[in-house]
């Protein structure tokens, strides 16, 4: 219900005491309040008709029938007994059976979830039976049954309007064949069955699409299903590998499988279809998965397990859960190899019980190379939400690489040579060269000399990629003469030229973490005549003050040692400029962007900083600033503004600067990130003493950094309806990120 003002004799202002009720549900159409309906026990419909005359008959034409458990529901006194819930159940459905001949009272759904058993009462077998064949010959479309040891009668398994059935904790005996020509989802949860019947039920479905299996009570699985079946679940069920292994085979359009608490110690999944893999067991499990376009697998198992992944589309994330109750050497050991048999993932969420299953003994990784070398990004967490008490020493076991920098340097000169031997062979040239080492190079001589020996090869070879992160080694005069270069990126490496370099196939340049100074940074950049995309980071690099090739699309600069004229000046020069992104820690006044040919522009500030932008063919802006940071923009064209907010503590003054910001970003759509509901509740003096900041703003979209809930929703959007009053569209979610 929402509260309506009323006035009061003295006319003054009213306070939150002096408040009515108003009903708005009842002003929604039937089909809205009938949705709404659907997620409340028919219980609660009843007794809500007392409340409306306009609510009086709802609840006979509702679409959904929804009994659940009555234990804490009272009539005039607490029901206690299955008696009193049997009966109002009954008298219920016969009120409803009274008023079918009244248009608009069919019945879609139909569900009962009771906690009392019906074993031995046949009298509570009659009734139920009577309310299911009330609703089967209603024609029903869901059914939803969770009664302790009732058994099914025979004319449910002939309801041939079925498009969902889920049975819980029921006896089921199905002489012969079913008949759901429609039904789409099976549902059987610790349902008491036998092999037989299970057959009999799931033939009789020729167009199923979702099935769900659960409990060693419904007897061995031995069945055939459709093959338009796309998502299978198999929860603590009696099967074999043989027959496991067959049904993968039989079902082409299978995209979904999730298998726990199994009783196999060895499962084989060979699927081309199968997209999304679950598999949960709390001991040892050996598994071997081929699965050539599976995208997403999450394992719950022991460390021990040995589990193999064919998946070379599944590149992204693997959520692994391990659990342990003590690890010891060989765990670890087994551990190992079972990470090795992922070691193709570049991104992982892996959660944990205990710290030390992470933490890998020194002998470990000594003798052992990094299970995943290839792993990119890696999220930890604890169950149950728990805390971690050994970050240190886990943080310095999961960038753990690999045995030490010599077996490294002999493998990969070893390598080399073999590639030396062979390039006389047809079609052995070198296209690209990668090299990321975790050790710093800087005093070891022995070292420096075979890295000089690798890129002396790789440039006589003509690659077109190099990409080398190198700590501490200082780039060699043959990478800098390189011709045949279109990509060249550098990291955590020395870099000196002393001349001007020669690069006239160079269209990327990277310079991440670079120690250098100006003067060699312009001798590099200038030996690059058809440059279009260069990205620099880090303040290492030395004080920018070079110039840049006219064919430059594509600029990034993080954190370096720059002047606003400097980059003033700099967009002068670069006619074909489309895409910015800037990043500083330092305090800039007075920045300006003025460019014709910039479309996308990404800005970012950790202090509050001045900024111009004349961009008259901007169609995409990201800023993230602080909000008494002044940015002004000029971009008619502009459709779309991401802005993310730093804000701890909103003042009075905070807010009228964010007033400020905001109507200088004043575009079609706009997404919003913040830390606190509070920077965008404005108080009522602010509201009504500024216009609203983004009159023109179509489409917004709130979230919460790192995915925290809001929780002044109704007076934020009650303040984001000021600031853009001719929204058509918002929304308020959270950042998963």
């Amino acid at each position: 219900m929402a509260t309506k003002r009323v006035k009061v004799d003295c006319g003054g202002t009213v306070d939150e005491s002096h408040t009515m009720m108003e009903d708005r549900i009842s002003q929604l159409p039937d089909p809205l309040i009938h949705h709404i309906f659907s997620f409340l026990p028919s219980i609660y419909l009843v007794r809500m008709s007392l409340l409306s005359h306009r609510w009086r008959h709802m609840w006979v034409s509702a679409p959904f029938i929804y009994f659940k458990n009555f234990c804490n529901i009272t009539f005039d006194k607490k029901v206690s007994s299955r008696d009193r819930v049997l009966k109002f159940v009954t008298n219920y459905v016969k009120h409803r059976e009274l008023c079918m001949h009244i248009p608009n009272t069919s019945i879609i759904g139909f569900k009962c979830d009771t906690p009392y058993w019906f074993a031995s009462r046949n009298g509570a077998f009659r009734q139920i039976d009577d309310w299911l064949n009330f609703v089967v010959r209603s024609k029903v479309k869901e059914l939803d049954l969770h009664l302790k040891e009732y058994l099914l009668p025979p004319f449910v398994f002939n309801a041939s309007s079925l498009t969902v059935l889920k049975l819980t904790k029921l006896n089921l005996f199905v002489p012969s064949l079913s008949s759901y020509p429609s039904l789409k989802v099976l549902s059987l949860d610790c349902v008491k069955s036998n092999a037989r019947s299970l057959q009999n039920l799931i033939s009789g479905c020729p167009i199923i699409e979702e099935l769900y299996l659960s409990g060693s009570d419904i007897g061995r699985l031995h069945f055939a299903v459709s093959e338009t079946l796309r998502s299978l679940s198999l929860l603590s069920v009696d099967l074999t590998n043989q027959w496991l292994d067959s049904l993968f085979s039989r079902l082409p359009l299978l995209e979904r499988f999730f298998f726990k608490f199994g009783r196999l110690k060895y499962v084989s999944i060979r699927s081309h279809s199968l997209k999304h893999v679950s598999i949960e067991y709390f001991y040892a499990i050996e598994a071997a998965l081929t699965t050539p376009n599976l995208v997403s697998l999450h394992i719950v198992c022991e460390p021990w397990s040995k589990i193999s992944v064919e998946t070379p589309n599944l590149l992204e994330v693997v959520n692994l859960t391990l659990k342990d109750d003590g690890m010891i050497k060989d765990s670890y050991i087994s551990l190992v190899h079972l990470l090795s048999n992922l070691n193709f993932l570049k991104k992982m969420v892996l959660t944990i019980y205990k710290d030390e299953v992470l933490i890998f003994p020194k002998h470990i990784r000594q003798k052992y190379l990094s299970p995943m070398p290839n792993l990119k990004h890696l999220k930890v967490m604890k169950f149950s939400g728990r805390s971690f008490t050994k970050i240190a020493e886990m943080r310095e076991s999961l960038l753990w690489k690999v045995r030490n920098q010599d077996r490294v340097l002999k493998f990969v000169t070893d390598y080399v040579t073999h590639r030396k031997l062979c390039m006389k062979t047809p079609n052995s040239f070198i296209v690209s060269f990668k090299c990321d080492l975790f050790y710093s190079l800087a005093s070891s001589n022995g070292a420096i000399r075979r890295v000089h020996d690798w890129l002396n090869f790789v440039v006589e070879c003509k690659p077109k990629e190099l990409d080398l992160n190198l700590k501490n080694y200082v780039l060699p005069q043959c990478i800098l003469n390189a011709s045949s270069l279109t990509i060249l990126k550098l990291t955590d490496m020395d870099l000196f030229v002393p001349s001007l370099s020669t690069f006239p196939s160079l269209k990327y340049l990277a310079l991440v973490c670079v120690k250098s100074d100006a003067k060699s940074l312009q001798n590099l950049i200038s030996g690059c005549p058809i440059i279009e995309e260069l990205y620099l980071s880090g303040s290492d690099i030395g004080h920018l003050d070079f110039a840049v090739s006219k064919t430059l699309r594509s600029l990034s600069l993080l954190f370096v040692d720059l002047t606003s004229q400097w980059l003033d000046s700099l967009f002068s020069r670069l006619p074909l400029l489309e895409r910015l992104f800037f990043s500083s820690y330092k305090l800039l006044n007075n920045i300006r962007i003025c460019s014709h040919s910039l479309k996308y522009v990404f800005l970012e500030y950790y202090f509050p900083n001045e900024a111009a932008l004349t961009t008259p063919n901007l169609v995409g802006l990201r800023i993230v600033c602080q909000c008494w940071s002044k940015i002004s923009v000029e971009a008619p064209n502009l459709l779309e503004v991401n802005l993310i907010l730093f804000d701890e503590g909103p003042t009075k003054d905070s807010y009228i600067d964010r007033v400020h910001l905001l109507s200088n970003l004043n575009s079609w759509k706009m997404v919003l990130t913040i830390y606190k509901d509070e920077v965008l509740i404005f108080p009522k003096q602010v509201r009504q003493k500024y216009p609203s900041p983004m009159p023109n703003l179509k489409h917004l979209k709130v979230m919460r950094f790192n995915g925290t809930s809001f929780t002044k929703i109704g007076e934020m959007r009650d303040s984001l309806l000021w600031c853009a009053p001719s929204l058509e569209s918002l929304e308020i979610g959270r950042d998963g990120t």
